[in-house]
């Protein structure tokens, strides 16, 4: 048994994390922390977590606390996680791993150093059509993977969310395109080798991206394009995988769940059973077994890279390769 705490109180830990936590076969939700002790203890009481605290502290010297999920805003992500690898606790991190490519090492190295599990809650991963799209490529059923679209739209009312501006470092990206470069990593079964990126805010002018295009290119010649839309209409995303011996194609799967795949035009059935949860049993298993989850550490740091090399590639205008560290 699992004994899992979380980080964070807001919407997101509300609706799609804590029903999760208290799905997972083999996880007890033991605890929340928030800088507010009455949010603390009203999540609690209505997520069902048997401790609420107010102090980092307090939450983390917890005898009875095996795991840390942080699902707190992005610039904190260092902290927390470095905080609980001292305390000795595994950790599922939310995406992105940090807000620097530096940053995301030194969480990651630290957590190797106390010999704790790293994980990053990339929970597209686990829905049920994407997991047999995995199952699919590692059987060599579509032969060789030769290139991989997607896009996600938001509509954003306006410029106000948090990663619109400094201190983070971008908007569309940290918001879903983090998780399209990680999605198409998984299924090249590659890391990405060169990146080349358009960032825009052609609606709002926000400081950081709106619209994100990027190019990546994979060590064995696959490539991918995928685009991160914070200002136009929501529509179901779209995914389309390329072989030399089959083409998947899905709507609305990338994203909270749900949605339709089809393979070689015909349609392929799954259970339409919640991802977050998935990344929360994946995560608990990989504990229980001493292996890393389904993204480790050593893959969130390389996504944050990636993230950076576009990042540049989108103010140089070149195709740039991810710096590795």
């Amino acid at each position: 048994m699992l004994r899992l705490g979380l980080v964070g109180t807001g919407r997101f830990a509300s609706r799609s994390l804590a029903p999760a936590i208290r799905g997972a076969p083999g996880v007890r939700f033991r605890s929340v922390v928030s800088r507010d002790a009455e949010r603390a203890r009203e999540f609690a009481y209505r997520e069902g977590a048997e401790h609420a605290h107010a102090s980092l502290g307090d939450f983390l010297a917890d005898p009875d606390l095996d795991a840390v999920f942080v699902a707190s805003p992005d610039p904190t992500h260092e902290e927390l996680v470095l905080a609980a690898a001292e305390a000795g606790k595994h950790v599922l991190c939310e995406k992105p791993l940090a807000t620097s490519a530096a940053a995301a090492r030194r969480m990651r190295d630290a957590c190797k150093r106390a010999r704790v599990r790293l994980g990053v809650a990339y929970h597209n991963r686990h829905h049920p059509a994407h997991r047999q799209l995995f199952e699919w490529t590692r059987a060599g059923e579509l032969v060789a993977i030769v290139h991989v679209r997607m896009f996600f739209m938001i509509q954003a009312k306006d410029a106000s969310n948090w990663r619109c501006r400094a201190p983070n470092p971008w908007w569309a990206m940290a918001a879903v395109g983090t998780h399209l470069v990680d999605l198409a990593c998984a299924i090249v079964g590659e890391d990405v080798e060169d990146v080349f990126a358009r960032f825009s805010s052609p609606v709002f002018g926000a400081e950081n991206e709106e619209i994100a295009r990027l190019s990546l290119g994979f060590p064995k010649g696959a490539t991918a394009e995928v685009g991160a839309f914070m200002t136009l209409p929501t529509l179901p995303s779209r995914l389309e995988v390329l072989g030399t011996k089959g083409r998947v194609s899905s709507e609305g799967t990338v994203g909270p769940g749900g949605g339709t795949m089809l393979r070689d035009g015909a349609p392929v059935a799954f259970e339409n059973v919640s991802s977050y949860q998935g990344e929360v049993e994946d995560f608990a298993r990989a504990v229980q077994e001493g292996r890393d989850p389904a993204c480790s550490g050593d893959a969130g740091a390389r996504n944050i890279e990636v993230l950076e090399a576009a990042k540049l590639s989108s103010r140089s205008g070149r195709r740039e390769r991810p710096e590795r560290g």
